[in-house]
């Protein structure tokens, strides 16, 4: 006997009409707004904050013994003067500081005690750009440094005339030597003296420049700086190149390069201690620097 198929019937009418009503309801009260959507993130209306500015920079200088290798450093990035004599040293020092690039590599000049380990850090590191003087060196140094930017990406910048570029937050003026040749130390006097500025700080390094070169810088290319650190040329070893320069300025602090065994000499410490100038002795161990807003602070 089948089922009586009445009550299916009587539901499905009354579920119809139960949906009609609510159909004509919701198109006399309008259907519920669509929520709108979230600001994008990329829109102009969300606040950009600017980058933060570079909070000062800081110097290292490492015990090198008589050589020479300055890392100059800050938020924006890194810039090395000169590389030392022994590669181990510049590379432990680029290493502790965590440094992976160098806006700029600086060679004052091409004698060992200062671009000993260029050839290494151009192997190792990535290297923006390399300023050099002009003059060349006959040297096992000098080939190997020839032979490591034959494969590296840096683009090098004989600088002949003086030159003012901007690295790591800093303003590099490179003053080239002026002269064809020296009778005299022409290694050390074909030095390429780089000035540095930078929040309101003047640094001076003057590689191994010996008094025909100074002599020349002062006459012809200083323009008056007062440079609150003067890194003291040829290691100190040498008092009228220093002499000549406290002439024209007198700095704060005065960073010497030299070692115990051939230690800087004591009738030019004196002469700078007479001035009222800091003495800073590499050999004593690092010196560390930090310069921001004009002044200057030792970390160590």
């Amino acid at each position: 006997m089948g089922r009586n198929p009445r009550p299916v019937v009587v539901l499905a009418l009354v579920c119809a009409l139960v949906f009609t009503l609510l159909l004509l309801t919701l198109m006399r009260t309008g259907l519920p707004e669509r929520p709108e959507p979230p600001t994008d993130a990329t829109a102009s209306t969300v606040e950009v904050r600017p980058e933060p500015e570079t909070d000062g920079f800081t110097l290292c200088c490492p015990n090198l013994g008589k050589a020479d290798a300055f890392l100059l450093q800050s938020e924006a990035g890194a810039v090395l003067i000169d590389t030392g004599e022994d590669p181990d040293g510049v590379l432990e020092l680029l290493r502790a500081q965590k440094v992976t690039t160098l806006d700029a590599l600086v060679l004052s000049h091409f004698d060992k005690d200062h671009i000993g380990g260029a050839a290494a850090v151009l192997r190792q590191f990535d290297v923006k750009t390399l300023y050099r003087t002009a003059f060349e060196e006959d040297s096992a140094p000098y080939e190997a440094l020839t032979e490591a930017l034959s494969t590296s990406s840096a683009q090098v910048v004989t600088v002949t005339d003086t030159l003012t570029v901007s690295a790591a937050g800093a303003e590099l003026t490179l003053y080239p030597p002026l002269r064809d040749s020296y009778e005299k130390d022409e290694d050390n006097n074909a030095s390429l003296i780089a000035s540095v500025e930078a929040d309101g700080c003047a640094l001076l390094f003057p590689g191994d420049a010996l008094k025909p070169r100074i002599r020349e810088f002062l006459e012809e290319q200083y323009d008056g700086t007062q440079y609150q650190l003067l890194k003291v040329p040829h290691h100190g070893g040498e008092v009228k190149p220093t002499a000549l320069l406290l002439d024209a300025f007198t700095p704060q602090l005065a960073l010497i390069t030299s070692s115990t065994w051939e230690p800087e000499s004591e009738k030019l410490t004196q002469r700078l201690e007479e001035e009222g100038v800091e003495v800073l002795r590499t050999r004593e161990g690092t010196v560390t620097l930090r310069f921001a807003n004009g002044k200057v602070e030792k970390i160590s």
